[in-house]
């Protein structure tokens, strides 16, 4: 998955004006269709170049995007990639407490705890993280606007991920139930 396709899918994904007022208006006396579309281009995933330099592909993600000022789900990333014990360089954090990672050598994506202690794999490359983040992004979206998707072949997608080698704790901490999709 490139990073185009990545911001594609995340994009296609997201909700309508119309869904944004049926969201929050029931909350936020005022909040209008054109509160939402501002709403709504504040939160889109943006190309922020075209033209990509011979880089790792999480360090484009960070680097040409602006998936920093947006989160997916309660994945926060960072608005640039830092190298951190060793050979490993941190893009992204989830509940304050674990860091992602990629390994610059083997381009597993990892998480390790505050401390950078205790390491896992959580996926085998970074092209099956995005695959990842993309069924999140639905499963999380799904639950906040009540947005509907597929989700037997999410949950197909999932199922595939895991044969591959990603990290089955992983889905099961952010997306609890999913196996019940």
């Amino acid at each position: 998955m490139t990073v185009k396709k990545f911001v594609f899918e995340i994009n296609y994904f997201f909700p309508t004006s119309d869904q944004i007022v049926y969201k929050y208006g029931k909350v936020i006396q005022g909040f209008d269709l054109a509160k939402a579309e501002v709403y709504r281009q504040n939160n889109l995933l943006k190309l922020n170049i075209d033209q990509f330099e011979e880089v790792a592909l999480i360090d484009q993600l960070i680097l040409c995007t602006n998936i920093s000022s947006i989160s997916i789900g309660s994945i926060n990333f960072s608005s640039e990639v830092t190298k951190v014990n060793g050979t490993f360089k941190e893009f992204a954090y989830y509940n304050d407490f674990y860091h992602f990672c990629y390994d610059i050598f083997s381009m597993e994506i990892v998480s390790f705890d505050n401390y950078f202690d205790n390491k896992e794999v959580v996926a085998t490359s970074p092209e099956q993280f995005l695959k990842f983040l993309v069924e999140y992004n639905k499963h999380y979206r799904g639950m906040i606007f009540e947005m509907s998707y597929s989700k037997l072949q999410s949950l197909e997608i999932l199922n595939k991920l895991i044969e591959e080698g990603f990290s089955k704790r992983w889905i099961n901490e952010l997306m609890p139930g999913w196996s019940q999709l």
